[in-house]
């Protein structure tokens, strides 16, 4: 028999007879508190938990029927024994009938026998509550496996038997260490409360019930040592009703495992004893066999769950093709399938995990473009070892990398995501729970990720088939540009948008250089006017153009490219070398707004489209080559015949400088020829007579003289950089480059030839220089003949004959009637015009 004090609640109005009975029950080691009728009995029932009611049936005002069936009226369960006179026989077997556990007659000797009778119904009752709670739970748990219902029906069974205010069931997890509250109730009503601290080491009875797999009796939560320790922690209260006053624990122990504890509250002190505990702990130890049936069918069912949802993420992603939309579609499909806090997947690129995917609970744009090293963090962690990582509690593990957009996440799982046996990526998955990942979402998020890398194989075999046609109809279209054309700038402008078409780039350039690393043509796309200047002064400084060049993102990127690039509001930026011949002789580029990832196959087909463009510009070259020879030499059979035609020296330059201008596609062109008498004849080609009398103002001594009175070849792009330059008069014509070369008849100048064109066209060339050189020489050689036919008709006549035909000759003073320019300065075709003054 169980003999732990017993608290005893005397109803008695005679106070002789309770002292006397309080007297017997206290030397058997009872608690006793007197009442003297059944109102304050009622009242201290209230507000003390007593285990046995010794009630006297004649109380004043009511008897002790009446407050019986009050008591079990109210759901008392508490024990009752019924204490009658010597003739209330009666009375004492309706008390039985009405609920009393037994009764005594104030007879001789009674007390004597009142504390082991007292003992043995509190005993009794106590057997008879565990065993019918014990009977009570079996039955309503029989069949059920839900864990819910189990934790109510719990609940349900024990508050019939014991004072449950506060009720909760903390599950512990044995290898993270970690407890959740998963079911909580407050006077009656279902809450969510935080009541455990996470870690038992946090909260000494958590940890002393685990450690000793014993109930753990609070008598006191205000007062209690077993409060004591780190933080000083204390669940007072489960729900937002008043703060409790003792508590139980008892340990939920599977067959070979904690699987967590019950917590039972009460907001009166000292309102369990032993014999709760032990019933307590027979009711968790029958619970837990059920929890732990529930938990093995709830994981069967959630793994078989997951698997099927996992089977239709599979299902799903398989027919995606394109790899941005594919890993967009698998973070979406997880978040929202398995009802996650977030998802990402980074991929490998170089040294670095990039993040290419999220979905989830981002305070903002997901991080797409966040790059973590190979070994840091969780993502780099998993990417170094090419194992799982579960973190129960990102909060206490130091490789956790804190992004600021995702401030709730409490536990993260990456597992790794692999390409033909190498870990290429890693999928990450996140929740708001504490410890929310086991080994089944391990498995199951293992499974998606094998697909996905599946998916990714696909795809990027997919897209390196369309790469691939790409990339011929790229070289076709170059092959065909230069087959049909034969023009280099047309090769450069329909290569260049091959090649952009192919990789789907936004904007690029393709440019020629010569051998001193100046531009000489240009294609460009996608950029500013300013872009072709800034270019052009870089390019033969930059040993990026010597080489192949990828940029994915240009805030890593450390050249000198890298303003340039900046300003024309580029992310990104790769560059192959075109060779023609044996030697670099341009670059073709391209770039996109955003940072992006170029793989070995779209390198790959650049570099390939840049071999194909180098050899198609080296036969556009050498065509423009011979044909600017049949041109040269068409020109200078041209100057043959004019010259065959006269033998008067103004006829013969006036057509040589018309000549001049058509061949070399000159705007304006003008020679000088020196007259004996002083001044100089002026000729003019595409000049009205108007515009003559401007031009013809200004004198020898500038730029048009440096090829008749200095004897030099002068080819400038901007005639205002020559230092003899003077500047133009007033509605001057607007003069471009220029090209002057003298016309020499045994090394001295006889004439000259100048040409020039608009502001902004493309400038003379070495070849264009040659040319009129030549034809130059040949206008010498007519101008020789002209003198010897004067000088044999001065011999024969006496006098100088002068032919009539021709214009008029204009007598001027040394000077010069074209503007000058700055010297020529190696660079493309597309220039911007320079305003003001010269």
């Amino acid at each position: 028999m169980n003999e732990e004090k017993i608290h005893i609640l005397l109803v008695e109005d005679n106070p002789n007879d309770a002292m006397l009975a309080q007297r017997a029950l206290e030397q058997a080691g009872h608690s006793i508190t007197w009442a003297a009728d059944g109102e304050k009995a009622m009242t201290a029932l209230q507000q003390t938990p007593f285990d046995l009611l010794l009630l006297d049936y004649r109380l004043p005002k009511t008897d002790g029927l009446e407050i019986l069936a009050r008591l079990r009226e109210d759901g008392h369960t508490l024990p009752v024994i019924m204490v009658t006179g010597e003739s209330d026989q009666r009375i004492a077997a309706e008390a039985l009938k009405a609920g009393a556990a037994d009764y005594i007659v104030k007879e001789k000797g009674y007390l004597g026998a009142l504390p082991r009778t007292a003992s043995q119904v509190v005993h009794t009752h106590r057997l008879t509550v565990a065993r019918a709670a014990h009977q009570q739970l079996n039955q309503a748990l029989s069949g059920t496996l839900d864990l819910p219902t189990i934790y109510r029906t719990l609940y349900e069974c024990l508050r019939q038997h014991l004072d449950c205010t506060n009720f909760a069931v903390a599950r512990f997890n044995e290898e993270t260490r970690v407890f959740t509250c998963t079911f909580a109730i407050s006077d009656g009503e279902p809450v969510a409360p935080e009541i455990f601290p996470p870690r038992p080491a946090d909260f000494p009875p958590l940890s002393k019930v685990l450690q000793s797999g014993q109930p753990l009796i609070i008598t006191d939560l205000l007062t209690s040592p077993d409060l004591a320790g780190p933080g000083g922690q204390k669940v007072e209260r489960v729900g937002p009703g008043a703060p409790a006053r003792s508590a139980i624990y008892a340990p939920l122990l599977g067959q070979d495992r904690p699987l967590g504890i019950l917590l039972l509250q009460s907001p009166l002190p000292h309102a369990y004893r032993q014999a709760d505990a032990e019933m307590l702990l027979t009711v968790a130890s029958q619970a837990a066999m059920r929890i732990q049936n529930a938990d093995l069918y709830t994981r069967a069912t959630r793994r078989e769950e997951q698997v099927r949802l996992a089977a239709e993420v599979g299902r799903e992603i398989s027919a995606i093709l394109d790899e941005p939309l594919l890993l967009e579609r698998v973070v979406t499909l997880i978040q929202e399938q398995f009802n996650l806090y977030n998802v990402n997947i980074f991929m490998r690129v170089g040294n670095q995990m990039e993040c290419k995917a999220g979905h989830g609970g981002y305070n903002g744009d997901p991080p797409i473009g966040i790059h973590l090293s190979i070994g840091q963090g969780i993502i780099g962690t998993v990417a170094q070892t090419g194992e799982s990582l579960n973190v129960p509690d990102v909060l206490q593990d130091e490789r956790y990398y804190h992004y600021e957009k995702l401030p709730d996440v409490r536990s993260e799982l990456a597992v790794p995501l692999r390409l033909h046996d190498h870990v290429a990526g890693a999928l990450d998955v996140q929740s708001c729970q504490p410890a929310a990942f086991d080994d089944i979402d391990q498995l199951v998020m293992q499974m998606v990720a094998d697909q996905v890398g599946v998916a990714l194989q696909n795809a990027r075999a997919h897209q390196a088939m369309t790469l691939q046609g790409r990339k011929l109809a790229a070289l076709n279209q170059v092959i065909a540009a230069a087959a049909t054309g034969l023009d280099v700038q047309t090769v450069l402008e329909q290569s260049l948008d091959a090649a952009l078409d192919a990789l789907s780039l936004e904007g690029g350039s393709l440019f020629i250089t010569d051998d001193r690393g100046t531009i000489t043509h240009v294609a460009v796309r996608g950029h500013t006017d300013t872009f072709l200047e800034r270019i052009s002064a870089a390019v033969p400084r930059e040993r990026g153009f010597r080489a192949t060049v990828v940029v994915e993102n240009l805030d890593e990127f450390d050249s000198p490219l890298g303003p340039l690039l900046s300003a024309e509001k580029i992310r990104a930026f790769i560059g192959v070398p075109i060779r023609i011949g044996e030697t670099i002789g341009g670059g073709l580029t391209g770039v996109a707004s955003k940072p992006r990832h170029f793989t070995p196959a779209e390198i790959q087909l650049l570099e390939s489209v840049g071999r194909q463009v180098g050899v198609a510009v080296e036969r556009a070259q050498v065509f423009e080559a011979k044909q600017a020879a049949l041109r040269r030499e068409e020109t200078l059979r041209n100057v043959l015949a004019i010259a065959s035609t006269s033998l008067d020296p103004h006829i013969v330059l006036q057509r040589v400088i018309e000549l001049a201008c058509e061949s070399l596609g000159a705007d304006w062109g003008e020679s000088h020829i020196p007259l004996p008498e002083g001044g100089h004849h002026t000729l003019f080609a595409g000049i009205d007579t108007a515009t003559c009398d401007v031009t013809a103002t200004p004198c020898l001594s500038g730029v048009n003289g440096v090829a008749l009175f200095d004897n030099e070849v002068v080819c400038l792009e901007k005639v205002s950089e020559h230092p003899k330059s003077v500047g133009f008069p007033e509605n001057h014509i607007t003069v471009g480059p220029f090209l002057g070369v003298p016309v020499r008849i045994d090394d001295k100048p006889v004439a000259d030839l100048l040409l020039a064109r608009q502001k902004g066209r493309e400038p003379f060339t070495a070849e264009d220089e040659a040319l009129l050189v030549a034809i130059a020489d040949q206008a010498a050689l007519a101008l020789r003949n002209a003198r010897l036919f004067e000088q044999t008709n001065r011999q024969i006549t006496g006098h100088v004959a002068r032919p009539g035909a021709g214009p008029k000759p204009r007598s001027r003073p040394r000077g010069h009637s074209l503007p000058h320019s700055r010297s020529r300065r190696a660079g493309y075709e597309h220039r911007q015009p320079v305003r003001g003054p010269l």
